[in-house]
């Protein structure tokens, strides 16, 4: 004779209209999304106020981290102080446009900026700005920075030229900045 062995589990049921929602994963994907790019804008700022041009092109896509090089020289050419930045918003995916560039799963979220321009500003400025983040590997990266929406600091956009003179500041993208403060000085 073969002997079966069999276990009992007892199952409860649900009547009427009552429903359970499944389980859900300990970590929510979009706050996973969110912690890593805490950590990456944390990273960037730590990056460019110690002056790392290396460190701060690393938190970026390939296509991004000559910008991002550019945001280390541009603190130090323009003397920037008390300098953070703070995730602040991710509720949007990407627009058409950054989606298509940097992939279906780039977005972007909102960033606190806030920045003195030590030999000109006795408080400092604070903007909201745009970035676009996609996810790498290691967590998320920045894949460009401004927008339509929000306003963006000229000197998180490129290179600066940056001219001085005793009651005038000229900080522009590229050159031309000589022809600028000539003009201001009229």
């Amino acid at each position: 004779s073969s002997t079966s062995s069999r276990t009992h589990l007892p199952v409860a049921g649900c009547g009427g209209d009552t429903s359970i929602p499944p389980p859900k994963s300990s970590g929510d994907s979009s706050d996973a999304r969110v912690a890593a790019a805490t950590t990456t804008v944390q990273e960037l700022a730590e990056a460019l106020r110690s002056g790392d041009r290396s460190a701060a092109s690393r938190l970026g896509l390939a296509g991004s981290r000559d910008l991002l090089g550019s945001l280390a020289d541009n603190v130090r050419t323009l003397h920037l102080v008390d300098l953070s930045f703070r995730l602040v918003d991710d509720a949007a995916p990407a627009e058409g446009s950054d989606a298509s560039e940097y992939g279906p799963d780039a977005w972007e979220g909102t960033v606190d900026v806030e920045y003195r321009l030590r030999d000109w500003d006795t408080t400092p400025t604070r903007e909201e700005t745009t970035f676009v983040f996609a996810p790498t590997t290691t967590g998320q990266a920045v894949a460009d920075i401004g927008g339509p929406e929000g306003r963006t600091p000229i000197w998180m956009t490129g290179p600066v030229q940056v001219e001085s003179a005793p009651r005038a500041l000229v900080i522009v993208r590229g050159t031309g900045a000589t022809r600028f403060l000539s003009l201001a000085r009229h």
